[in-house]
């Protein structure tokens, strides 16, 4: 079986999954729908998969994901693929592909088991387990379930031992002992991933878990978490909601990351974009010092952007005067060390303010005069 590169890839592995995937999991899961299958060939041939067409990389991303938790690793593969050769250096697309490659060997085989509950799936398990959504389809495999996008309530799922598994087992079974029931359900938990596994379920516990998606934040947490900061930022074009508090937070630190990598390669006036996004978040928050400090570093790295240089100026005296004015009114209640701290403040951000300088300086002389008469 190929992907998409003339050098295919070993035939076993993929056939052996194919086949795989048209059955049901053990136990009478469903399998995986056989449209989802392309280019399949006689079961003696190869079998060639080819990256869809028109894709942006993003969208390239969510399919592969999409591919994966229907089941169809060959084509979710070569979707990987061509997405490694936009974004080479997005680890969680290598992986992905590596727990394809893998299959059940992906994982250790020594292993615990849980019970899958309401509102939890693979991808939940994977979070709690492994720190990350993007391990629910190597765990599918290890539990030798082929279509990992039905969960159903009170199935048996192995958990492979690994040091995170068995800290996050002793972390919950500690919380137990304590009469603290740990968080169930996609209300506690922030990550809203991919369904789980299909296999039988014990009568009194019939029904199904309703599907669940990776979400846009998940998989700007995930870039974030990785240090694939030009893939979170390409993300944040998925958000057609806006951005929640925790959102803005990890888009920031995104872009302050990616303009530092931009900077040290010498692509100033990329760096400067990065640091003027990052300022308009922040002003946006009302973290007007933070923005004062990624504007400053737009006009350093690329002096010839006038508009963000009127920006930046705006914001410096917006910020010195009204620093100035807090100053004033701590001076005037004879709290002498706040008022200079402040001013002292409004030097940082403008060292020419002229009101700054001279009340600093009667602060002071007052201060003295003070501390003299107290001797």
């Amino acid at each position: 079986m190929s992907y998409m590169r003339s050098n295919a890839r070993p035939l076993a592995v993929f056939a052996a999954i194919a086949l795989l995937s048209a059955c049901a999991a053990t136990g009478g899961g469903p399998a995986a729908d056989a449209s989802s299958t392309t280019g399949s060939t006689a079961a003696a041939g190869e079998i060639t998969y080819q990256p869809t067409a028109g894709l942006t990389a993003q969208q390239r991303f969510r399919e592969a994901l999409a591919l994966l938790e229907k089941g169809n690793p060959g084509q979710a593969g070569a979707e990987l693929e061509a997405y490694l050769q936009e974004r080479p250096r997005s680890r969680i697309a290598a992986d992905l592909l590596a727990q394809i490659e893998a299959a059940a060997a992906y994982f250790p085989p020594d292993h615990f088991t849980v019970e899958l509950e309401s509102g939890e799936s693979l991808s939940t398990l994977s979070k709690k387990y492994f720190g990350s959504v993007y391990k629910f389809y190597a765990l599918a495999r290890y539990n030798n379930i082929d279509v990992p996008r039905n969960t159903r309530i009170g199935q048996t799922v192995k958990i492979p031992l690994t040091d995170e598994s068995v800290a996050a087992r002793d972390a919950a079974e500690n919380t137990a002992a304590g009469g603290d029931s740990p968080p169930a359900g996609p209300a506690a938990d922030p990550v809203d991933a991919l369904a789980g596994a299909a296999e039988d379920i014990p009568a009194e516990s019939p029904g199904q878990a309703p599907p669940a998606e990776i979400t846009p934040s998940d998989i700007l947490a995930a870039h974030v978490d990785a240090g694939e900061y030009e893939l979170a930022i390409a993300s944040l074009d998925s958000f057609s909601n806006g951005l929640s508090d925790e959102d803005q937070q990890l888009a920031i630190l995104a872009l302050h990351s990616s303009a530092d990598e931009m900077e040290a390669a010498g692509e100033n006036v990329t760096a400067a974009g990065r640091f003027v996004r990052a300022a308009d978040m922040l002003q946006a928050t009302g973290e007007m010092d933070r923005a004062l400090d990624a504007y400053r570093s737009a006009v350093n790295l690329n002096p010839a952007d006038f508009k963000t240089a009127d920006a930046y100026a705006n914001l410096r005296k917006d910020l010195a005067d009204k620093y100035h004015r807090q100053a004033s009114k701590a001076f005037r209640a004879q709290e002498l060390d706040t008022a200079i701290e402040i001013w002292d403040r409004v030097l940082e951000i403008d060292e020419n303010h002229a009101n700054a300088q001279v009340y600093r300086a009667q602060a002071l002389e007052l201060k003295a005069r003070l501390s003299s008469l107290n001797e």
